[in-house]
């Protein structure tokens, strides 16, 4: 449902399996348009702040290439993993895996997610900004079970070289906070968002959350979109129908 005189197209600004998925628990039409951005770090760039970053360009990206859809909500998020100001990325090859496994296991870290939800209008765009941080401790795994778990695939493609949701090797021994930030997409955080840009989910987040349904996150939704830090931009069209998507971000993102 989306409130409002306009009909409004949702585009998910995410290739990502997982992200796809939790954004159908929402029942919510939209279609899904995979951002191509370079998501290097910067030097000297903050771990978290880049994790912000590239989720506005993600936004950016996929808001350049909609920009004659009008008005449609672009979502955008990036997730990392995050140890003692280390980012610990999708992991590149078998090596890279085992490394990342082994440096990890038994250890706390952060899993941040960034989360941008923007609405672009023939009057302009308005987005807003949220993230979710969990704090996560893998399983003391042996050298045997990082290797089988690498080499079943699973991995690759995911930030810190796991997956939270694997009921194979069950690589979280506990964590603090929220089940489906760790996935990839926080959906208290969306769940707000969406709502503050107009596009109204057909239930509760309490009851579209499956994780939190089957007792996976104990996380009160209510008390956490209290909570949240939420941060707004609001722009002019022109930014929007820059040539290049370099522009587009540079005009958006100030």
């Amino acid at each position: 449902m989306v409130n409002g005189s306009e009909s409004c197209t949702v585009i998910l600004a995410s290739g990502s399996p997982r992200r796809v998925e939790l954004m159908k628990w929402f029942n919510l039409d939209y279609s899904i348009s995979t951002p191509e951005i370079d998501e290097s770090i910067l030097d000297g760039e903050d771990v978290a702040a880049y994790g912000d970053r590239v989720a506005r360009e993600k936004w950016a990206a996929v808001a350049a290439l909609n920009r004659s859809v009008r008005p449609c909500v672009v979502v955008a998020a990036d997730t990392i993993v995050i140890r003692n100001q280390v980012r610990y990325g999708k992991p590149r090859d078998r090596e890279d895996a085992v490394r990342i496994l082994r440096e990890l296991r038994g250890r706390y870290h952060l899993v941040h997610s960034a989360l941008v939800v923007g609405k672009l209008t023939s009057e302009g765009v308005i987005r807003y900004e949220s993230a979710s941080d969990t704090r996560v401790r893998l399983g003391d795994f042996s050298d045997e079970e990082v290797s089988a778990y690498v080499d079943s695939g699973d991995p690759f493609g995911k930030a810190g070289a796991y997956a939270i949701q694997n009921d194979a090797f069950h690589p979280v021994a506990e964590y603090e906070g929220c089940y489906a930030g760790v996935v990839g997409l926080p959906l208290c955080h969306l769940d707000k968002l969406l709502r503050k840009v107009g596009v109204v989910p057909s239930a509760p987040v309490s009851e579209s959350c499956r994780f939190r349904r089957q007792g996976l996150c104990e996380m009160s939704c209510a008390e956490v979109q209290s909570a949240m830090s939420i941060r707004k931009a609001i722009f002019q069209r022109k930014t929007v129908d820059a040539p290049t998507r370099e522009m587009i971000f540079d005009n958006l993102s100030h």
